[in-house]
């Protein structure tokens, strides 16, 4: 298994934005970005999802996962 130390993280992600020709990206943008892929598959139940991003409270899931109005109209 890889490990890699915490204070390399922001070394390579930024290393991995410049190779992917990205600007204007923060890490925080990628957490979002996957909450919110996550979430629309419905794979996971509220607690799963929380527990996955190490949530305890529910209610960041709401900031962060963000589904479009037709992931809203299919579940109806």
């Amino acid at each position: 298994m890889y490990r890699t130390k915490a204070s390399n993280i922001d070394v390579l992600f930024r290393a991995a934005k410049t190779r992917a020709g990205l600007s204007g990206c923060v890490w925080h943008d990628t957490r979002h970005t996957a909450a919110t892929w996550i979430g629309s598959t419905g794979r996971l139940n509220l607690m799963e999802f929380c527990k996955m991003f190490g949530w305890r409270d529910p209610r960041h899931a709401m900031i962060y996962f963000n589904p479009t109005a037709s992931d809203l109209a299919g579940k109806l």
